[in-house]
């Protein structure tokens, strides 16, 4: 831990050296451990976020991977660390290509409106995402909170108007949830699996009172532990941005960045190819 500190102290200071007398620098090409020991020594000594890129959703994998591997021992990783992967197939009005792609980016996008740009109290962070994360839509940053619902234990929330929420916000009725975007309604229990989330939850109600909250195995549909609340992000990304064409046709993740972001583009030439190519696809789909 000693030296992973040092190494980035060493790699904080050299790179503070660079952009203190200019805007940007271009560095040799480096193996990827050495780059994420890079980005994070940038994150620790300027203490702003970081935004990583690469050329594609396999550079982007690998990457994250080291990101966490290395995150400093003075920095948590769940929290100092984002991730917002590329569509690999675009979401449909209908539904999301991959849940899972859906609630990282639902979940960071969300996260990066919670701290709203303001790093009065100097924490940074590091996002790490591709070109492409970069160029597609997604759901604009003034709509997120209201396409949002926070349940709580012991809060009151009318279930009938809770179905119309979900339903609004891209989620499927079932029979049972089995898979993420779901929900099913049984009696006073409403069943739910947010994108961003690992497990289901199960929220039982009294009458307009929220009695429990427990998550669920969606397998053997038994419930695991109680939790106090949960945030229900929309059930599908591609719901939310195509019901609202010119708000979305506009929003990028750069609409949800601080100013004070430092970029570290990973081999700019292969980024410029990978750019190009994805823009001609965006052409091509928008003449069909």
């Amino acid at each position: 831990m000693e030296a992973l500190r040092i190494s980035l102290d060493a790699l904080g200071d050299a790179a503070w050296q660079v952009l203190s007398t200019r805007r940007a620098a271009v560095l040799p090409r480096m193996p990827g451990a050495a780059e994420s020991l890079l980005v994070w020594g940038v994150c620790r000594r300027l203490r702003v976020p970081v935004v990583w890129i690469g050329d594609g959703a396999g550079t982007l994998e690998l990457r994250h991977r080291d990101l966490r591997t290395l995150c400093p021992p003075d920095m948590d990783v769940e929290r100092d660390l984002l991730y917002f992967p590329e569509w690999e197939s675009l979401p449909t009005a209908s539904c999301d290509a991959d849940p899972d792609i859906a609630g990282a980016r639902l979940s960071t996008l969300m996260s990066l409106q919670q701290r709203g740009g303001n790093h009065a109290d100097g924490r940074a962070w590091v996002l790490a995402t591709c070109v492409q994360g970069m160029m597609q839509c997604t759901v604009a940053p003034g709509a997120l909170t209201g396409l949002s619902l926070q349940i709580k234990r012991g809060g009151e929330q009318d279930p009938g108007r809770l179905v119309d929420k979900l339903v609004s916000v891209g989620y499927e009725p079932m029979p049972q949830v089995d898979q993420k975007g779901q929900f099913a309604v049984k009696g006073g229990i409403v069943d739910v699996w947010t994108p961003s989330e690992a497990w289901p939850c199960r929220i039982e109600f009294l009458a307009a009172e929220i009695e429990s909250i427990r998550t669920f195995d969606p397998l053997t549909q038994r419930s695991r532990e109680m939790v106090d609340s949960v945030v229900l992000l929309p059930g599908s990304e591609g719901h939310v941005t195509q019901s609202d064409d010119r708000d979305a046709a506009e929003t990028a993740l750069l609409d949800y960045l601080p100013p004070n972001s430092v970029f570290v583009w990973s081999d700019g030439d292969s980024i410029d190819e990978h750019a190009a190519v994805f823009e001609e696809a965006l052409r091509e789909q928008g003449a069909q």
